[in-house]
């Protein structure tokens, strides 16, 4: 019987795997396809929890932004002229849903085309959301000058995903829950502040609060005088 040369036999084993070998590397190929998924994954989800908090963010700058922006430019009358600052103390399923409604200066155009006072009258508050995500926080604004106001205009969704929404009334030695007309003068503050949820993680929710100051004029009463 002839025998294959020694050198020959070692050749051929060197050039191939045996079974043992291949197992061992497609079971390591295989916890590096495993590892490689886990990682992507969870890089996704990071993402995603980033794009969530990002938009929560923006609907929150939105509505605090607006907020501040009227309060900002509240209509400041002198004694022969009127002025509207009301703010309402309300809950939904125990939580805050406050409502403020005041005259505020702008040079937004509303309904173009039509004519416009450059004082209008402006109201904030909680409602559904079409899509059924939650809250929206709504602004009503109206451009013309009715006495007493006939709560027309055009209402604007300004954002969505909201829970709450607070106003605090500084009077200039307390704050107060609401601010009625019958106190018939501006606050020297007002503190807003607004709480939203992520729709895709409804225990998650975030609270943002804004103070704005009204600087005390001569004449900031309706009608004559400072801060209550």
């Amino acid at each position: 019987m002839m025998r294959q040369p020694a050198a020959a036999s070692a050749c051929h084993r060197a050039a191939g795997f045996t079974l043992a070998e291949l197992v061992i590397v497609s079971a390591l190929i295989g916890l590096i396809v495993m590892s490689s998924g886990t990682m992507m994954w969870q890089v996704s989800g990071a993402r995603n929890r980033v794009d969530r908090h990002e938009r929560v963010q923006a609907d929150a700058d939105a509505a605090v932004r607006s907020i501040t922006t009227a309060i900002a430019n509240a209509y400041r009358p002198g004694a022969d002229d009127f002025g509207v600052f009301i703010g309402v103390d309300e809950q939904v399923r125990g939580l805050d849903a406050d409502s403020l409604r005041l005259m505020s200066v702008s040079r937004r155009v509303v309904r173009p085309g039509e004519p416009e006072h450059d004082v209008h009258s402006v109201e904030f508050r909680l409602a559904d959301s079409p899509d059924g995500t939650g809250l929206a926080l709504t602004k009503r604004t109206d451009p013309t000058r009715n006495i007493p106001d006939d709560e027309g205009g055009v209402v604007d969704r300004i954002a969505s995903g909201l829970v709450s929404l607070n106003f605090e009334y500084f009077d200039g030695a307390v704050w107060q829950t609401r601010w009625p007309e019958s106190m018939g003068a501006l606050p020297a503050a007002v503190k807003v502040t607004v709480a939203l949820v992520d729709t895709e993680q409804p225990g998650d929710i975030t609270a943002y609060t804004r103070m704005i100051a009204l600087p005390l004029l001569p004449d900031n009463r309706f009608g004559g005088g400072g801060h209550p």
